[in-house]
């Protein structure tokens, strides 16, 4: 290599580790990584609401309400670390028909001002679709890592307010 290529490479080099550096969440936002655990249309839940649920057996009594463990989802609740993990439930309440469903819109959650903030997608069923009349309570349940912030925040991806569940 010429002096010149060494040169260049270690602009690069710097320009890349000043990027990065300049990309760094200012004021304490933490990347934190969530996973799905558990989506259903029919929760019971009458009301919408976000909860925290910091044990198995908070978990598993909301997912008493289910009707099975059709997608294993017991087995996996008995395998989460509640030392290190905690799930939050988001509800949507009761919805007039099929049709309606919350799922996570993106794995990375970010921690500003004391709030884990977590990104959700709501659909709906199309206004001339043909949906089944039946009472719906869909929900979503999340795993997320426990750290320095004192409440969850939910919103959709347009940015509504979903809700908040403070920590206990």
């Amino acid at each position: 290599m010429t002096g010149r290529e060494v040169r260049r490479l270690w602009i690069l080099a710097l320009g890349m580790v000043l990027t990065g550096c300049g990309m760094a969440p200012a004021g304490g936002n933490e990347g934190r990584t969530v996973t799905s655990l558990h989506a259903d249309a029919f929760c019971g839940t009458s009301q919408a609401a976000v909860r925290w649920l910091d044990s198995r057996r908070a978990v598993l009594q909301a997912l008493g309400r289910r009707r099975t463990d059709r997608d294993g989802v017991h087995s996996a609740v008995r395998e989460l670390d509640f030392e290190r993990d905690a799930v939050v439930e988001i509800s949507l309440g009761e919805r007039p028909s099929a049709g309606y469903a919350v799922t996570l819109a993106d794995t990375a959650a970010a921690v500003e001002h004391h709030a884990l903030h977590l990104s959700v997608r709501v659909t709906s069923p199309a206004p001339d679709a043909m949906a089944a009349q039946v009472v719906t309570s869909p929900c979503l349940m999340v795993v997320v890592p426990r750290g320095n912030y004192r409440r969850v925040e939910v919103t959709d991806v347009d940015g509504t307010a979903m809700g908040t569940a403070a920590l206990p």
